[in-house]
């Protein structure tokens, strides 16, 4: 059971095995125990935090993180191509090099991405700062390396995506990064001598599914069970219910429904794929539910859905991770208050609940335009 804003605060340990976790419900504050047979510590990032208060349960060795920046530019360089360009730095540990790492710049709706730019990440996770004087040299350098008709400037820019990967050993000062070059997957038991408890801290998200399958059949061997084939490598993702996504929408376009106009229709379609039908449902209940929210093409039917079907808490989870409303730029003030009061309506919300709900999620869209979206968003 998947349950959001719930905090793994502490292992429960008697001995030599680990029992469960102590949880903590961030919104009310809640406290609860949660037992179980074996405890899979994917907490990335925090995985350290989580096990340094456990004896015996320590990682042994340091994990190192790079802080990897990409940027949204409010720029369409077409549709078909990314551009590939060399940037400053080099990975000493390649055996084949082609030189410097490139910088990709790749086009994403009406806007491109620009990245990744990688450095060590000093402190705790959930600080990841991003100064502006840093974005402005990361244009510098994509601008020295392509000659863009009209350069690129800080103005252009309309949100920074941060987060952590795992990576090898590096220096703070380093400049050319030694990359991990594969995830971390540990039996404590056989490690420590701590029974019930694998740590999985993964590399990259293109090797989330391996790793996770990999994780499953050593808890399915700690607890005396068959391991049977993964079917994970030929499931489809949910709402990929269709063979070509460009058929899929030409037929879904054809039958126009609910006459959504086009672009608001294929956003659906992107975000939710064969399952857009779910949304629907709540136009057939409320059409009103059909209409847009403010400029964007998010419709309300959205809102509503992530609140009843996605687990959607918070303002942030509606503007940041159900809808596209504000992945690419600050969505706008009637789009803001349209998406909150409804929010507010559904969950209860007072009028203070609601203001402070607004006013977490315009502090993420900073007045020079850089706001940064990473591990504590």
């Amino acid at each position: 059971v998947a349950a959001n804003y719930m905090k793994a605060t502490k292992l429960v340990q008697s001995g030599n095995r680990v029992l469960g976790v102590m949880a903590e419900d961030s919104l009310s504050g809640n406290q609860c125990m949660i037992r179980s047979k074996v405890v899979v510590n994917t907490t990335g990032p925090w995985s350290e935090t989580l096990l340094g208060a456990e004896k015996g349960a320590k990682l042994t060795d340091k994990l190192h993180f790079s802080r990897d920046v990409a940027l949204v530019v409010k720029r369409e360089i077409g549709e078909k191509y990314a551009l590939a360009v060399q940037g400053k730095t080099k990975d000493p540990d390649a055996v084949f090099s082609r030189g410097n790492r490139h910088i990709l710049v790749v086009p994403w709706r009406r806007y491109a991405l620009i990245g990744v730019w990688h450095k060590v990440h000093q402190g705790r996770p959930e600080e990841i700062l991003v100064s502006e004087e840093e974005v402005q040299g990361f244009l510098d350098e994509v601008n020295s390396a392509y000659a863009f008709e009209d350069p690129l400037r800080l103005s252009d820019v309309s949100l920074v995506n941060a987060g952590l990967t795992l990576f090898g050993e590096n220096p703070p000062d380093t400049n050319n990064l030694r990359f991990g070059k594969r995830s971390l997957i540990i039996d404590h038991k056989a490690r420590h001598g701590l029974d019930g408890l694998v740590t999985v801290v993964g590399i990259r998200y293109t090797m989330a599914r391996g790793d996770g399958q990999r994780g499953i059949d050593l808890v399915l061997k700690k607890l005396g069970k068959e391991s049977k084939a993964s079917t994970k490598a030929t499931t489809r993702v949910a709402g990929g219910n269709f063979e070509s996504f460009g058929e899929f929408k030409r037929q879904v376009t054809e039958q126009r429904p609910h006459n959504l106009p086009p672009d608001v229709l294929e956003n659906l379609l992107r975000n939710h794929g064969s399952d857009y039908r779910e949304v629907l449902k709540h136009v057939d209940e409320s059409p009103d539910l059909a209409d847009r929210i403010g400029e964007s093409t998010v419709i309300k039917a959205e809102v509503t859905h992530a609140v009843h079907n996605e687990m959607a808490q918070k303002l942030g989870d509606i503007v940041f991770r159900r809808t596209e409303m504000g992945t690419g730029e600050y969505p706008g003030e009637q789009a803001m208050l349209t998406c909150a009061n409804m929010m507010a309506a559904q969950l209860g919300w007072d009028r203070h609940r609601t203001e402070r709900e607004l006013e977490q999620v315009r502090a993420a869209f900073p007045k020079f335009s850089i706001p940064v979206v990473g591990a504590n968003s």
